[in-house]
């Protein structure tokens, strides 16, 4: 397979992505309050407590897939980052998997979006 600039997308609910800030939050400075609990516009700040837990997650689940050796992650971008599509394969079929999270630190919807065409490795 050629090298692709596929998009695979990990979408959370505002209260996931919450949840699991507040949790990244918690273990780096001891405090336990969830300070990200209905902060407005606090995408940005919530992506940088768990940008990098988001990379391993990635980078987890390409080792783990078939073929894994083929697949990379080039780079992990907040969808609102200027270009975050720049570069990629617009014209792809995607498989959307839905999740639901409900546990006492983190509950809501989140989705692993990915290209169809990896199935079928």
């Amino acid at each position: 397979m050629k090298h692709s600039n596929s998009v695979w997308i990990l979408h959370f609910s505002r209260t996931v992505g919450e949840g699991l800030a507040s949790l990244v939050h918690t273990k780096n400075s001891r405090n336990y309050t969830n300070i990200f609990n209905d902060l407005r516009e606090a995408d940005s700040i919530t992506y940088l407590e768990i940008g990098e837990m988001l990379r391993k997650f990635f980078v987890s689940l390409l080792e783990l897939w078939p073929k894994s050796d083929k697949l990379k992650v080039a780079s992990c971008r907040h969808i609102l980052q200027l270009g975050f599509l720049r570069d990629s394969v617009m014209d792809e079929e995607y498989i959307v998997l839905p999740f639901y999270l409900d546990n006492r630190e983190c509950s809501g919807n989140f989705h692993l979006v990915f290209p169809h065409r990896y199935l079928l490795l």
